[in-house]
């Protein structure tokens, strides 16, 4: 909308000034609409084309929150709320949940591996000139960047044991009082602090876990260069 009502006031500004004058100006005169058009050019795009779009990679499963608040939004259908109320409701009544509870709305295994199947189709496919040109539209739009290159590093037993304390932990779970003490750089402190009490054997199923990684990494980037 923006960049049609730019050209628009570039456009018709010679038309205006002559106007003003009650002449009409030369013709050669319109030439000084030229900056503005390659300024306008030059302005950053904030929309992909339809062949962008196209090779953009697979969606990622939904989350086991959306899942639960489609389901929730179905069994509670109103006319009246709006879609904050809405999301405030759902989120109290996901809090309310426990984890067996909140355990129905994982990401099925059938859907993780297909989505890691496209995904590996794409990363072999995805052409770095169009991935290129979707990331500055990204950028523009606030978003992280496509990186269709397989990472060179698999995470180590520590990073699996964060990422699963940090489940069991979740914020929404926690009163406004835990979340504030809990937050940011204190929540890994104290997971550091859990994960140094472990005893070994606790230990073993996220080293053999990280060891798995690391090999299905090396096999991922053996078939991509092959």
């Amino acid at each position: 909308m923006f960049s049609a009502l730019k050209a628009w006031r570039c456009a018709s500004k010679p038309v205006q000034t002559a106007l003003s004058r009650t002449v009409l100006r030369p013709a050669a005169t319109f030439s000084t609409t030229a900056p503005c058009f390659e300024e306008l050019e030059k302005a950053p795009r904030s929309r992909l084309s339809p062949a962008e779009r196209a090779a953009l990679p697979p969606r990622r499963p939904k989350s086991p929150y959306l899942r639960f608040f489609l389901e929730w939004i179905n069994k509670n259908p109103s006319e009246t709320r709006s879609f904050t109320e809405n999301a405030v409701e759902a989120s109290a009544a996901w809090r309310n949940l426990t984890l067996g509870e909140k355990a129905n709305y994982a990401v099925p295994a059938a859907e993780k591996e297909e989505y890691q199947r496209k995904m590996e189709e794409w990363r072999k496919q995805a052409d770095p000139k169009i991935v290129k040109s979707i990331n500055e539209v990204r950028v523009n739009q606030g978003k992280p960047r496509l990186r269709p290159k397989v990472g060179t590093r698999s995470p180590g037993a520590f990073a699996l044991f964060v990422k699963d304390w940090f489940a069991k932990h979740a914020a929404s779970d926690m009163s406004p009082e835990e979340r504030q003490k809990y937050s940011g750089s204190q929540r890994i402190a104290l997971a550091a602090e859990t994960w140094k009490a472990l005893s070994e054997e606790e230990k073993k199923p996220y080293q053999d876990a990280a060891q798995k990684a690391r090999e299905e990494l090396l096999q991922r980037q053996g078939s991509t260069t092959s």
